[in-house]
């Protein structure tokens, strides 16, 4: 008889492994948006150039792409 208190144990046994899991499974975690908020603030604000680009006759012209601007950069 010791067949139906195993079968019981083991029905106990994978209602809690399966609660734990969807706790697991459904639980946000806040600091994920804190960290996402610590970015939009970090980035809304424009940084300032750390060089000054008019003195570069190079990059006084308009570009037509980034990989324009990128060239330019490298060849001066």
């Amino acid at each position: 008889m010791a067949y139906p208190r195993f079968r019981n144990m083991t029905i106990v046994l994978l209602l809690i492994f399966a609660l734990l899991f969807s706790i697991n499974y459904f639980h946000r975690d806040m600091q994920t948006n804190l960290k996402t908020g610590q970015l939009r603030i970090k980035y809304a604000i424009k940084d300032n150039a750390s060089v000054d680009h008019g003195r570069f006759p190079e990059l006084n012209r308009e570009f037509s792409d980034a990989r324009d601007v990128t060239e330019a950069c490298l060849k001066s």
